[in-house]
């Protein structure tokens, strides 16, 4: 427990390599009544941070600081404000002629409360960012390569089979597909057991096989060509 302003900034200042200050209520409170901005200096920080205890009530309140480079590299105490040092500073002087105690208390709230949500804003949109990361992380090539293919897919189902026959509807498509009803089991297992040779040889042969695709598709001469070498 750390008591008064003085002893917290002292606490702060001889902390070294501290990136990230934050200042709540309690542990668990959601709203921050003083947190530093991605890339602020540590004086900037500790400038911002003596101003900010100035307003705040006299109480018991939370701190955590962290060296910026993981999570568990955290420093965290409670913290006493006095009367004499949560005092709000006397204002004085032509600018501050004819407004009320009762106003300046209002605007003093009013900016804090808006600092504080400025802060609950930016913590939950580095939330968001973390999630999707996350999710971006956890996507298996076998989800890329079927993001993929699954536009081809009624191009596909149409060269492989004969357009006479049933119609059957295919997922993700919006077109039904004609599907031979004589057997076709026989080329169906014929096709895996390339795709499987294919996969083991070059993992992205969907790739090859779409990119060989467009140059016959460009120049049907070259069919000719791949033949001789087959």
């Amino acid at each position: 427990m750390i008591r008064g302003k003085d002893n917290v900034m002292e606490w702060v200042k001889s902390t070294p390599g501290i990136k990230q200050v934050q200042v709540r209520t309690a542990p668990g409170a959601d709203a921050f009544l003083f947190q530093s901005d991605e890339g602020e200096n540590k004086k900037a920080i500790e400038d911002r941070l003596s101003r900010t205890l100035d307003f705040l009530e006299p109480g018991k309140y939370y701190i955590e600081m962290s060296d910026g480079n993981s999570r568990r590299n955290w420093y965290r105490e409670f913290f006493i404000l006095e009367g004499d040092a949560a005092s709000v500073p006397t204002l004085s002087g032509p600018s501050m002629s004819g407004v009320s105690p009762e106003e300046v208390d209002r605007r003093i709230a009013a900016a804090l409360d808006a600092q504080k949500k400025e802060f609950r804003i930016a913590e939950l949109e580095a939330k968001v960012a973390e999630y999707e990361d996350e999710l971006e992380e956890r996507q298996t090539p076998l989800q890329e390569a079927i993001g993929r293919v699954t536009p081809y897919l009624p191009a596909i189902l149409d060269r492989l089979f004969p357009k006479t026959g049933m119609q059957v509807g295919v997922a993700g498509t919006s077109h039904p597909i004609r599907v031979n009803t004589k057997s076709n089991s026989d080329d169906n297992s014929r096709i895996l057991r390339i795709a499987e040779r294919l996969a083991a040889i070059e993992p992205n042969y969907l790739d090859l096989l779409e990119k060989l695709c467009d140059k016959l598709e460009e120049n049907p001469a070259l069919l000719g060509m791949i033949k001789q070498f087959a």
